[in-house]
């Protein structure tokens, strides 16, 4: 975007005026990178339930 932004030449000052394409994601396939996106949290939810569950686990087999 910011080659797009340079192309145009005029200097404005706010918001530049650049429309978002799918040329700017991986393989012209924004779906590809926030489908790879969904399943990276995925699995990051399920690590962090996972150790969630461990330490629950542990904290309360402790006797005092």
């Amino acid at each position: 975007m910011g080659l797009r932004t340079q192309e145009r030449g005029a200097v404005v000052k706010g918001t530049p005026l650049v429309q978002p394409a799918n040329d700017l994601f991986w393989f012209n396939r924004p779906h590809l990178l926030l489908y790879l996106i969904h399943v990276v949290l995925f699995q990051v939810h399920i690590l962090l339930e996972k150790w969630v569950e461990t330490c629950r686990v542990e904290l309360t087999s402790l006797t005092f």
